[in-house]
């Protein structure tokens, strides 16, 4: 069993109910005289019998150990890991309660700390909690502000603003070199040739550009992955609304042929 100290002088348990392999289930028990008594999760609209789950580390420093207490007779029946609930024959929703997933230590001592906190402190928490959504609200009002500013410089100084951009500065490290080089020199082959093109004329030769991405997948031994795909098609993207290209004509033109 070990205490975590949730507020100054105030611990609540964490008590290890059962094992299996290399794992341990660690449930929060009530702060009260029966140290048995499970504590459900509640806090922000949870509603499980049980608090807990399977760790396989060891505690961390900021649980203090009370050493060992002896469990009642059929008490690690009272949980049941994932893998054993996959396992079973026959599934109910009485057995579905006593599921506790794998873990980590890190979030076992949140979970309790929110808990406690959730029952002794509930207008704090819910305090901070509008706090957090409001600057979470204000930092994504400034990014999309941030972006339409950049967007209507892009839009006002055209597709020959592009000429010396790096599409693709962040694979640095990440993608093989010979391969960003050509990804590189097709952006920048395409923004050269697109200066003074009407819209639809751009669409068609940004077609030709993913064209060229679907014959680069898998050269040097590299298959674009689904955030290689993100960064080429939001490249390829900046470079049409450079040149006006409206979205539906984008999705209809140019990501149509899109390969990877």
């Amino acid at each position: 069993m070990f205490a975590l100290e949730v507020s100054k002088g105030v611990d609540v348990l964490l008590r290890v109910v059962a094992a299996l392999g290399k794992t341990r289930c660690v449930v929060m028990t009530k702060p009260a005289d029966d140290a048995y008594e499970v504590q459900p999760i509640a806090h922000h609209g949870w509603n499980r019998p049980m608090l807990g789950g399977w760790v396989s580390e060891p505690a961390p420093p900021e649980l203090r150990s009370l050493g060992v207490v002896p469990l009642r007779p059929g008490e690690s029946d009272q949980v049941l890991h994932p893998e054993t609930w996959v396992k079973l024959p026959k599934k109910t929703a009485g057995l579905s309660h006593k599921v506790l997933p794998l873990c980590a230590w890190d979030l076992l001592v949140r979970d309790a700390t929110l808990q406690w906190r959730w029952d002794h402190q509930r207008e704090q928490v819910l305090a901070e909690d509008a706090k957090a959504e409001r600057e979470k609200k204000n930092a994504f009002e400034a990014a999309l502000a941030a972006q339409g500013k950049r967007r209507a410089t892009l839009q006002k100084k055209g597709v020959t603003s592009l000429k010396r951009r790096r599409f693709f500065a962040a694979w640095k490290g990440a993608v093989p070199a010979p391969l960003i080089k050509e990804a590189e020199a097709a952006m920048r082959e395409a923004v050269l040739s697109l200066e003074g093109r009407s819209p639809a004329q751009a669409a068609r030769r940004l077609a030709t550009l993913v064209r060229t991405f679907n014959k680069l997948n898998g050269h040097h031994g590299r298959s674009f992955d689904t955030s290689d795909a993100e960064d080429i098609m939001d490249a390829v993207g900046t470079v049409a609304f450079a040149c006006g290209v409206e979205d539906a004509v984008f999705d209809e033109v140019i990501d149509a042929v899109r390969e990877f």
